[in-house]
């Protein structure tokens, strides 16, 4: 099975092409700053078909990271990810951003946090149970708005002590025994999510196309970017 991940949800688009029947990597496209632009989106699909001698028949299975993040970023790449879906006739499965990155970790044994930047000294956040790589991250916490100290709360709270992020937290979080992995293109690109998307496919199917909607968890403030 041929599948094609889509994750627009930071301010960096990532694309991926996996292949399941030989576990196989592709190729990935990450483009900084270039989550907000659909014009990103499409050529860095085309230059993974043509660097592998495929093209669009060839892919079975679309997915893309449905959120939280960032407004247009979630917009584009859904949008996206559901046409390529009715135009090639191809099912699709959509992640939740944050489980998508937990999914990327080391198996530790123990409870991680994931946050993303929120903006407005906020993140969005889950904590996640430990795992395999054989089935996806078991939920202590949803995905939901945090502050930085109700972040570090509740991390306390349930023994977290390794944090992805894509910012720099606060010095209270840097100076203690927290781990702070930072989720850079080394550490994370869109192959995990065709990875979790395969285990999610196998056991639970497809998605209905026409329910899907991106994961904001908050409402969309003229002005105030997201």
């Amino acid at each position: 099975m041929l599948i094609l991940g889509i994750d627009t949800a930071t301010i960096s688009s990532s694309i991926a092409l996996f292949e399941t029947s030989s576990n196989r990597d592709l190729g990935v496209v990450s483009s900084p700053g270039a989550a907000k632009n659909s014009e990103s989106i499409i050529p860095g699909i085309d230059s993974l078909l043509e660097r592998n001698s495929l093209d669009y028949s060839s892919i079975d299975l679309i997915t893309v990271a449905i959120g939280p993040g960032s407004f247009t970023g979630l917009r584009v790449g859904l949008s996206t990810a559901k046409g390529l879906a009715y135009a090639l006739a191809k099912p699709i499965v959509a992640l939740d951003s944050l489980a998508i990155r937990a999914f990327s970790a080391e198996t530790t044994g123990e409870p991680i946090a994931v946050c993303l930047d929120a903006k407005r000294g906020e993140v969005f956040g889950a904590i996640f149970k430990s795992y395999n790589k054989l089935s996806p991250p078991e939920t202590l916490i949803d995905s939901r708005i945090f502050t930085i100290p109700e972040l570090r709360a509740t991390c306390n709270s349930l023994h977290v002590k390794t944090i992805l992020t894509n910012i720099h937290l606060d010095k209270t979080f840097e100076s203690s025994s927290f781990k702070i992995i930072f989720l850079n293109d080394s550490i994370y690109n869109s192959i995990y999510l065709c990875k979790l998307a395969y285990i999610i496919y196998n056991t639970d199917g497809a998605n209905d196309i026409n329910q899907l909607t991106p994961k904001y968890l908050v409402d969309f403030t003229p002005g105030i970017q997201r």
